[in-house]
């Protein structure tokens, strides 16, 4: 089997925009700005997303019980 990739998040500005929001920030394009470029220019916010799929991977294999 060739290597595909798979699982790939893609987040965008009305993703911000909802959680600023749902949070009762305002989703000005200035906020939306701060938001993305931290996020784009932050190690953490990548190896979140890295951290949360390695968890998944390793409960899906314990859920299926695979031998």
């Amino acid at each position: 089997m060739k290597d595909k990739w798979f699982g790939v998040v893609r987040w965008c500005n009305s993703d911000i925009a909802g959680k600023l929001m749902e949070m009762g920030i305002p989703a000005t394009q200035e906020n939306i700005a701060i938001v993305r470029c931290e996020c784009e220019n932050n190690h953490h916010f990548t190896d979140g997303m890295i951290e949360a799929g390695w968890c998944a991977i390793e409960e899906t294999i314990e859920r299926l019980e695979l031998k």
